[in-house]
C-alpha cells in the first residue's frame, strides 16, 4: 500500500480532516466568548479611569508660565 503525503508514515492514518469536530466549535465558541467579555471588561475600566482622570488631568500642568512670578 503507497503512502501518500497526507498520511502517516507508521499506521497509514490520514492526517487531514476537513470536518472540525463538535467539541473544538464548542471550544471556539466558548473561547470566543470569553475574549468579547475580556475585551469588554477592559474598555468599559479603561473608559472609567479616563473619565475620573479628566477632572485632573489640568490640575498639575508640567509647563508653567515662566514670568508669573515676576508681575507685580
Amino acid at each position: 500500500m503507497p503512502i501518500r503525503n497526507d498520511r502517516c508514515d507508521r499506521c497509514g492514518a490520514s492526517l487531514s480532516s476537513n470536518q472540525t469536530s463538535i467539541w473544538e466549535k464548542i471550544a471556539a465558541v466558548v473561547c470566543g466568548g470569553v475574549l468579547l467579555v475580556v475585551l469588554m471588561l477592559s474598555g468599559f475600566g479603561t473608559y472609567q479611569w479616563m473619565e475620573h482622570q479628566e477632572h485632573r488631568l489640568f490640575d498639575y500642568p508640567v509647563w508653567h508660565e515662566p514670568f508669573t512670578y515676576l508681575s507685580l
